[in-house]
């Protein structure tokens, strides 16, 4: 809820904790707070990050009943109180628990207008704007100022889009020397801290690819990275353990910057790989007095893969310099990934520093072979934003490790009012598709008297489409972050009342996504218009086949579903929609289910590599 909510407590109070300052520990609370103790304020912070640290004066306080008041306003998403943080009062060696029930009284409702910034998910922000940080803080001092080196902490809300921040960093370091004209000046960042829920099997994480391109970044000469895989909160984006941060920051620089050429300055560093019969074998940088384990127990959070990518726990043994990794249920491994998870309790890899190792991933495999180097793709797509695909959809698809493809209506209600949800969902790897702001269709074709004038666009313009949908992926980058983004024709309609508006969008996206319902083969596929069975319960049994049938022909298969359980009147059963999914999962070996984006980029890269190789 948006708002304010009132929260109070009465507690007793012994007379030793009276007439004297009490530490007050009120964890951290979203995302602003005014605390009052028998009346009397004694704290007030205007935003969620900070840890709630106040002190109650001296005579606030009596013996026994003793009443605390807590104003708590959320601006967006879940707010209130954040769990597995510290609540409690204390003086003169003795504590008060302030866990457990309190009373509470909604003071106020705060309704968002649509983009209004509810979720967090519109809204302007003038320091996210381009140039904007630079030129406020950074342009000055590279005018005035001449600095021994840089330390970079940032990465969070890049986190939608992991792959590409490698180029960034890259590209930032190279510009910051070019200005400070300093062509070796050392840069040290720091990679993301371990953060959200432990995953107990291994899963596909945009916060570890991120954390990797950071490590892939600082191979650049002049650079290194201070990892605090072991210094983060799973409760906190901000964790509080500083000194752990500054004391790696600090030792790297004594190194780069200072010219402790002798020092150990992290973890071990993932360097190369071989593979040697059903083992692979990973060699490291920065092995300082030889390779171990943090807690002298044998190593964990190796994960390992075929060509399937498909991963699993691994066996791992430290074999000198070198750590051996296996399983008996991959007898032909390409890749190894490490500590591969948003927060990877247990790993355990370090050397004499106790610097955790980087997350990182191993091996070369088939990203730029068609399908993936499987006999057909899969893409399962979801139109219209709603409640369902979020309560049925994505639950039913992180199980089975798939990703799916959410053309989101920005103007749907769950677009507006569950915009947490779908962010977490991108965060898993989901795919946000464009499906306009208003899901305007071609009124004048039969069986479209639903429709309203305002939404009939076959009395748009051009002009008007192109707003709607460019106005909806501001709307979608803001959620997830990402640019190259795919797009679903509503209705499968192409034309305004000016004709085909596919040019006139097409260079935004790198794929749009039809209805015509059947496979395309490599040779067939048009990224302008892909074609795409669209599903309900008539023609749901059917699915199967249509998979065997692209297998067959090594083609592309992309469906469209509306409501899954309910939610829309074109609706298939949860049962018939499952039961493709395992069929999918059963034949994982000869079908790559993926996202539209992703699938697209495949037949692009193919194309590309067919091309230059003059096949």
């Amino acid at each position: 809820m948006d708002g304010v909510v009132w929260f109070r407590r009465e507690i007793d109070v012994p007379k030793e904790m009276v007439n004297t300052e009490v530490k007050l520990y009120m964890g951290r609370i979203v995302d602003s707070d005014h605390v009052y103790v028998n009346g009397t304020q004694v704290g007030n912070i205007t935003y969620q990050y900070p840890p709630r640290r106040y002190i109650i004066p001296s005579g606030v306080l009596k013996p026994d009943k003793n009443t605390i008041v807590i104003r708590v306003q959320n601006n967006g998403g879940k707010g209130g109180f954040v769990p597995d943080k510290p609540y409690y009062m204390t003086a003169n060696g003795m504590e008060i628990d302030l866990k457990g029930t309190w009373q509470y009284k909604v003071g106020q409702v705060i309704v968002r207008p649509p983009f209004g910034g509810g979720g967090g998910g519109g809204g302007f922000t003038a320091q996210n704007q381009p140039t904007a940080l630079f030129n406020a803080m950074s342009a000055p001092i590279v005018a005035q100022t001449s600095i021994k080196g840089m330390l970079w902490y940032q990465g969070e809300s890049n986190t939608g889009n992991p792959v590409i921040y490698k180029d960034y960093m890259e590209a930032l370091v190279n510009d910051y020397r070019r200005m400070f004209n300093k062509p070796n000046m050392p840069v040290i960042g720091v990679q993301l801290a371990n953060f959200m829920e432990q995953d107990f099997v291994p899963v596909e994480s945009n916060w570890a690819a991120l954390q990797h391109s950071q490590f892939l970044a600082t191979k650049m000469p002049g650079t290194a990275l201070a990892v605090i895989s072991d210094a983060g909160e799973w409760n906190d984006i901000h964790p509080l353990n500083k000194k752990a941060v500054g004391d790696r920051l600090a030792l790297a620089a004594r190194k780069l910057a200072y010219g402790e050429t002798n020092l150990t300055i992290s973890g071990p560093r993932y360097s190369s790989y071989t593979i040697e019969g059903n083992k692979m074998i990973l060699s490291f940088d920065e092995v300082g007095k030889g390779l171990k384990t943090s807690d002298g127990e044998p190593l964990k959070y190796f994960s390992i893969a075929g060509d399937d990518r498909k991963f699993v726990w691994a066996d791992a043994k430290i074999v000198g310099d070198k750590i051996e990794v296996s399983s008996p249920e991959v007898s032909k491994p390409l890749f190894v990934r490490y500590a591969w998870a948003n927060n990877p309790v247990g790993a355990n890899l370090t050397n004499d520093t106790g610097i955790p190792a980087s997350v990182f991933e191993a091996g070369v495999g088939n990203e730029k072979k068609l399908w993936h180097g499987k006999k057909a793709t899969v893409v399962l797509t979801y139109d219209d934003a709603l409640d369902v695909h979020l309560d049925n959809v994505v639950p039913a698809l992180n199980r089975l490790s798939f990703l799916g493809t959410f053309y989101m209506t920005a103007s749907a209600p769950a677009s507006e009012n569950r915009i947490n949800d779908w962010r977490r969902a991108a965060q898993r790897g989901h795919e946000l598709g464009n499906h306009t702001l208003y899901h305007p269709c071609d009124g004048s074709k039969p069986g479209r008297s639903w429709l309203t004038p305002l939404n009939d666009l076959s009395k748009y313009t051009t002009e008007q489409i192109v707003r709607e949908v460019k106005m909806t992926n501001a709307y979608l980058e803001s959620i997830d972050g990402k640019k190259d983004r795919t797009f679903a024709y509503t209705c499968g309609d192409t034309e305004t009342a000016e004709g085909s508006f596919i040019n006139a969008i097409k260079d935004e996206f790198v794929a749009l996504r039809g209805v015509r319902g059947q496979n395309s083969t490599i040779d067939n596929v048009n990224l302008e218009n892909v074609d795409c069975y669209s599903i309900d319960n008539s023609n749901a049994d059917k699915l199967q086949s249509w998979a065997e049938k692209a297998i067959e022909d090594n083609a592309l298969m992309v469906v469209f579903f509306h409501g899954v359980g309910g939610g829309h009147s074109i609706n298939t059963d949860l049962d018939k929609h499952n039961a493709f999914l395992k069929f999918l999962k059963d034949h994982e070996d000869e079908i790559w289910v993926t996202t539209m984006v992703d699938a697209a980029q495949n037949i692009i890269d193919y194309k590309s590599s067919v091309k230059k190789d003059g096949k």
